[in-house]
This record gives C-alpha cells, sequence and structure tokens, in this order.
C-alpha cells in the first residue's frame, strides 16, 4: 500500500456476522476509495467480470447491485457501506 496507514474493517461484522478478523490473520481488500480503506475478509475466490448489462441497482445501502453470474444472484456491495 506504498507506505499509506489505512485503517481496516471487517466484513464479517460489517455483513452482520462473525468478525473474520477474531482468528488472527486475514485477507485484506483494498477499496478505490479516498481515503483509502482495508476490508478484512474470510477468503478471497477470484475476481470476475459482470457484463454491465447484468448488473441491477438494488436501491442503495450496503447492496449496492446484484449481478447475474450464470443461475446464481451476486450482491455487489457499495464500498461506502463496508467503510462505515
Amino acid at each position: 500500500h506504498r507506505g499509506a496507514v489505512l485503517p481496516v474493517r471487517d466484513a464479517g461484522r460489517a455483513l452482520g456476522g462473525p468478525p473474520v478478523m477474531a482468528g488472527g490473520e486475514a485477507p485484506l481488500i483494498r477499496l478505490a476509495l479516498e481515503p483509502g480503506w482495508l476490508v478484512a475478509v474470510s477468503e478471497v475466490l477470484g475476481v470476475r467480470r459482470a457484463p454491465e448489462a447484468e448488473i441491477l441497482p438494488a436501491g442503495g445501502g450496503l447492496v449496492a447491485a446484484v449481478a447475474r453470474l450464470g443461475a446464481e444472484p451476486l450482491p455487489l456491495l457499495a464500498p461506502r457501506g463496508l467503510a462505515a
């Protein structure tokens, strides 16, 4: 992170579940926000592209939109909601 000290939020807590950092180290995802934030997650399963036509707005809040990837809907979280 190029020497920047960034605040860390726990995705487990942000999503209403158990904290992912309770067991020690956890993977971190940097949010594209200014100022920057890191979110601790339980695991990273990969990065996928979703065609814009397959992304439907969800009305705000923590879930900003829903993408259709195959048969399963995939909630797209709002970066600012995770950082709050």
